[in-house]
């Protein structure tokens, strides 16, 4: 695209150098402009084309944004809203940083298929089938955003649940983070379609780690406006990885389960998900750190909507014996991948199933509509990470309304705040949701670093 950017440059430099006014005057869109191109091919000066640009869009507004357009409508084709969800940082683009820093991605095998991995599949399953006999509600409806992802991609795996197999479902969960099945919380099996999304998703490992290490400071953070662009990336990703381990005092590396990809350094494997909840978990541990006299150790956790629970992982390589109980609070299906890859991921650590006693399990996966078997326990803090905004209004106000009955529970909130329009009515703004109850009164507000358009907030019940 910059190619074919360079010759609009040059184009609208030879118009301008050989003074044809009347003919810009005449031209309306980029579609009169092109047929001019022809004239200039040979001439490709570089004198002061921007200047150049710049006065050819003053005097004709309707030919800068045509031409903006025309940008975005051709890079919309090539997969370019794809690629802005990934690559956060567009100026490393105008320098070939990406491609130098490139690696191949780095597959996981599947898991071996054996008694071990059957019979868990089998707890598994029979868990889910006494959640669907014992639910009273569904959390969402199918017109809503996740009833939307469920029809579009977990459609196999429902299929499966349907048939009761548990070793059709074993092999699914085998190869699960390359399954159409954890789209929405990874990403799944989107490049499968169409591979060069894999140049983008590796761009944006790369991208988080830096920013990673900007918000914690082991490196300097870069600014767009003056100063070198791509300045930290000199001293390679290794080394900035190195520094991000030995300040956060943990491997950052991800277990080897269910067909994980993503990047290897020096063995050390980083996902596309590995940032944002190792930076969700540190943020949380440096807030409890800050206020360690408001807290009661070991604590009971109650995360709400965890995708796969990665942000409970690393939680608990953070916490370690800090945590008396973890409870994970999700949808039937979530409730699937959460129990595969956290007996998997923790296997010291015992975890009960829906069903399944928990008198001395240190973390329990119960669905959506169990929170009222919490009600005898004090509960220290709630966490809730890119899913409130994708429940319907109701589900979200039970929630709220839930954690409000908690006095002196900190809830920790990581989410985006976008208006968009899902089945004629915005997406849940969680911070709207709060204030209809009195007792919440905010600590922290701040962006997230690693994640453009997401915000954290902590409140405390009163």
């Amino acid at each position: 695209m910059l190619y074919h950017l360079r010759w609009i440059e040059c184009f609208i430099g030879y118009y301008l150098e050989n003074e044809f006014w009347d003919n810009l005057n005449r031209a309306q869109s980029l579609i009169d402009l092109k047929r001019f191109i022809s004239h200039v091919s040979s001439n490709m000066s570089k004198t002061g084309l921007r200047q150049l640009i710049s006065t050819v869009f003053i005097k004709k507004p309707k030919l800068c944004f045509s031409f903006l357009r025309f940008v975005l409508k051709f890079g919309q084709k090539l997969d370019l809203n794809e690629a802005l969800l990934n690559i956060r940082r567009p100026e490393w683009l105008m320098h070939d940083f990406l491609n130098e820093h490139r690696k191949e991605t780095y597959f996981c095998a599947a898991d071996p298929i054996n008694s071990e991995l059957i019979s868990l599949a089998s707890r598994i399953l029979d868990s889910y089938l006494l959640a669907q006999q014992a639910g009273v509600s569904q959390g969402h409806t199918k017109d809503s955003l996740w009833g939307q992802i469920e029809q579009n991609y977990q459609f196999s795996l429902i299929s499966i649940l349907q048939e009761n197999d548990h070793e059709k479902l074993a092999r699914h969960l085998s190869n699960l983070f390359q399954q159409k099945s954890s789209n929405g919380y990874t990403h799944g099996s989107r490049w499968q379609e169409f591979p060069h999304r894999m140049l983008f998703v590796n761009s944006a490992i790369i991208e988080r780690l830096v920013s990673f290490a900007e918000e914690i400071g082991v490196i300097r953070a870069e600014n767009i406006e003056q100063g070198a662009i791509g300045y930290s990336l000199q001293e390679g990703i290794s080394s900035i990885l190195g520094k991000l381990e030995k300040f956060l005092d943990i491997k950052m590396d991800f277990p080897r389960v269910g067909g994980a990809y993503g990047l290897l350094f020096d063995e050390t494997l980083i996902t596309n998900e590995s940032s944002r909840h190792i930076y969700g978990a540190y943020r949380i541990v440096k807030f409890l750190n800050e206020h360690s006299s408001l807290m009661e150790y070991p604590l009971n956790i109650v995360e709400i909507g965890g995708g796969f629970v990665g942000t409970a992982y690393w939680l608990h390589k953070f916490l370690k014996d800090k945590i008396a109980s973890y409870t994970i609070v999700d949808l039937p299906t979530s409730n699937i991948s959460q129990s595969y890859f956290l007996t998997h991921a923790l296997p010291n650590i015992k975890i009960a199933l829906f069903g399944e006693s928990s008198d001395d399990a240190k973390i329990s996966i119960i669905p959506h509509f169990s929170t009222e078997q919490l009600k005898n326990k004090k509960i220290h803090l709630v966490i809730n990470q890119d899913s409130m905004p994708e429940m319907p209004s109701d589900e979200v106000e039970r929630y709220i309304k839930w954690i409000s009955t908690n006095p002196g529970c900190f809830f920790y909130s990581m989410n985006h705040e976008a208006f968009s329009i899902v089945n004629g009515k915005p997406q849940i703004y969680v911070p709207e949701i709060i204030q209809n109850f009195s007792n919440f009164q905010r600590l922290e507000r701040n962006m997230m670093w690693v994640r453009r358009g997401y915000v954290e907030e902590i409140y405390q019940v009163r």
